[in-house]
């Protein structure tokens, strides 16, 4: 489908970067990463749905220390935080 093909970048950019933690479908949960315990949000409930695009777009650019979230700005360029925010918004949370 051409919106499929419009979010393959977005979607590479997800698994890459999120799908460790987050899961492929967004949903979170418990993970060890770099041998550390994290609690992943889900990205799919109605807490992160009613967040504005720029605090999503925050949250990923600077991380959350209590949480276990690595910062990704200076790992993704801006473009590349806004594609994973679009992805998240029209794949995980089927956002129109």
């Amino acid at each position: 489908t051409p919106v499929a093909d419009a979010l393959a970048a977005s979607r590479e950019l997800y698994k890459t970067n999120c799908a460790q933690c987050h899961k492929d479908d967004g949903k979170g949960g418990e993970s060890v990463v770099d041998g550390k315990k994290i609690n992943a949000k889900d990205l799919t409930g109605d807490r992160m749905k009613s967040r504005s695009d720029s605090k999503l777009y925050d949250d990923i650019a600077e991380g959350s220390e209590d949480d276990g979230m690595p910062a990704f700005r200076g790992k993704l360029s801006d473009a590349q935080i806004n594609e994973v925010v679009k992805y998240i918004r029209v794949e995980l949370q089927h956002a129109k």
